[in-house]
């Protein structure tokens, strides 16, 4: 979860050009500062990016099992820069799958966010979204079962007011374990576009250790899994275009996800499906690039371009009354 693992002058565009005018721009509209929950690693240069529109920060960072003299590096590290925000904070010592779904962290520390909605999720992973974390039972794939439990968490909360909005940014390898991908294409519950849609484009391409290529399977395994939880939340989503990079390696395709959330249990002004499978299928994705952002060329299945900017959407989908 180093930095160093991670970092790269593409990202810094995601995060400068591309994430930074969103969350400006619905900081505005509430004028309440996030709730940030995630994974900043050590040096923190997202929240410190983001500083003036963050209240609180929960964070989970993990020890350095290469380094047997300081494996908590890292964890000092990342306290000591929150310290200095001056951002009040919770560092948690584990996996982020493990300290969720356990309610503990490594050393005792019970997970809360003390009865308030969180309003900035940052899952910024290192590799695949179906990754595997060690647990007592063995390597295990934990991320989405963790993610569902926030989801539940977000509802309980959100319960007394009847209302909640909140984003997702989710960041990962463009890549998904093959038996993962095989069970979302055996799997029945699916919408009939999605359905017709995988069927009709080529698989992925196989890596040779267990892995395929994401592409398209990937962003519409994001967008129906994530989206099955929400609405089962009762959350509605809109799903901007991916944002896709490469990392610190030539060979690190990572992958961006920008996701925004809303519930409304009192006054159901949006409908709970407002972004079809067709048309978020077809939008074309964008690319950083070591100084811009770009529209990725039309491709063969990814050719509507953008009907409205982030911000546009944004506008939209979190209108107050």
């Amino acid at each position: 979860m180093s930095v160093a693992s991670t970092d790269s002058i593409r990202k810094h565009i995601v995060r400068e050009r591309w994430n930074t005018p969103i969350l400006k721009h619905v900081n505005k509209v509430f004028r309440n500062k996030y709730l940030y929950c995630g994974l900043p690693a050590a040096d923190a240069l997202d929240i410190k990016l983001w500083r003036e529109m963050i209240r609180r920060v929960i964070a989970f960072e993990i020890e350095d099992e290469n380094d047997s003299k300081n494996p908590r590096k890292d964890i000092i590290k990342l306290k000591t820069n929150l310290a200095l925000l001056n951002i009040p904070h919770t560092v948690y010592c584990g996996f982020f799958e493990n300290t969720i779904l356990q309610e503990l962290d490594n050393d005792g520390q019970p997970y809360t966010q003390n009865n308030e909605l969180v309003t900035l999720y940052n899952l910024d992973f290192c590799n695949s979204i179906s990754g595997k974390i060690e647990t007592k039972d063995g390597s295990r794939q934990l991320r989405f079962a963790a993610i569902r439990t926030l989801l539940q968490i977000q509802e309980e909360i959100c319960s007394p007011t009847g209302q909640m909005y909140f984003i997702i940014l989710l960041t990962i390898r463009d890549e998904l374990h093959k038996t993962v991908m095989n069970n979302f294409i055996s799997h029945e519950e699916k919408s009939a576009d999605m359905v017709t849609f995988l069927r009709d484009i080529p698989l992925p391409e196989d890596k040779g250790y267990g892995m395929v290529s994401g592409g398209m399977y990937l962003k519409a395994y994001i967008f129906h899994t994530i989206r099955s939880y929400c609405r089962a939340r009762n959350i509605k989503t809109y799903f901007l275009p991916p944002v896709k990079y490469i990392g610190r390696s030539e060979r690190s395709n990572m992958v961006h996800y920008t996701i925004f959330c809303r519930s409304d249990k009192i006054e159901q002004d949006l409908p709970l499906e407002i972004q079809t499978t067709n048309i978020y299928m077809r939008t074309k994705s964008w690319r950083a690039l070591d100084d811009n952002l770009i529209i990725e060329p039309s491709g063969e299945w990814e050719d509507h371009s953008p009907v409205r900017t982030p911000i546009e959407v944004a506008e939209s989908f979190f209108r107050t009354k």
